[in-house]
């Protein structure tokens, strides 16, 4: 529910609303299309079954050219401190969010945010999102390597997997959770 509503620009909450039936009943689309997913594991913020959601904002159809903007919203269950990576088609990896319009405060649950600054695709590949949160500042808990400034290509990372393992194995005590995207751009 809440990718349909990140698609069609609405609020990505994932509640069934008078703006999600009315934008279905425009596009022409049957009740019987809409479905409840519970969360994978992957998407799991903290320990219960509660998630954290990484949603790219596309146009009607979803699908990505060279030159244009992906947008990045956010919404966690619950209250946590947030941090997010973006891998280009090169595998340049550099910190989205704390950025210098927005500070790394305590976000609260259920709240979606925008990431301000607008990604753009420049080539064809893979571009690859990671969102993590706990409900402790984070940047306390970063390995060195991490504490960069944000859009700053970070050098020897790898991967947005190691991000999230040397993370994770920072932030033991702490309630966290994490969401990854991946869009593919072709042409």
């Amino acid at each position: 529910m809440s990718q349909y509503q990140t698609d069609k620009g609405l609020i990505p909450n994932g509640v069934e609303n008078f703006e999600t039936y009315a934008s279905l009943i425009n596009s022409g689309a049957g009740f019987t299309q809409l479905s409840k997913q519970e969360p994978s594991s992957s998407q799991n913020l903290f320990s219960a079954p509660r998630q954290m959601e990484v949603n790219i904002v596309t146009r009607e159809n979803g699908l990505f050219k060279i030159g244009d903007n992906i947008d990045v919203n956010v919404s966690m269950s619950e209250k946590g401190y947030l941090h997010c990576y973006y891998k280009d088609e090169e595998g340049t990896i550099a910190m989205i969010y704390p950025n210098l319009s927005q500070q790394a405060n305590a976000i609260s649950g259920n709240q979606a945010i925008k990431i301000a600054a607008p990604i753009q695709i420049t080539g064809r590949g893979s571009n690859e999102f990671l969102c993590m949160a706990a409900n402790d500042d984070l940047e306390s808990h970063l390995p060195a390597y991490l504490r960069v400034q944000p859009f700053t290509p970070i050098p020897n990372t790898g991967s947005l997997d190691k991000i999230l393992s040397d993370v994770k194995a920072k932030t033991q005590g702490l309630t966290f959770g994490f969401s990854k995207k991946k869009i593919v751009v072709n042409n």
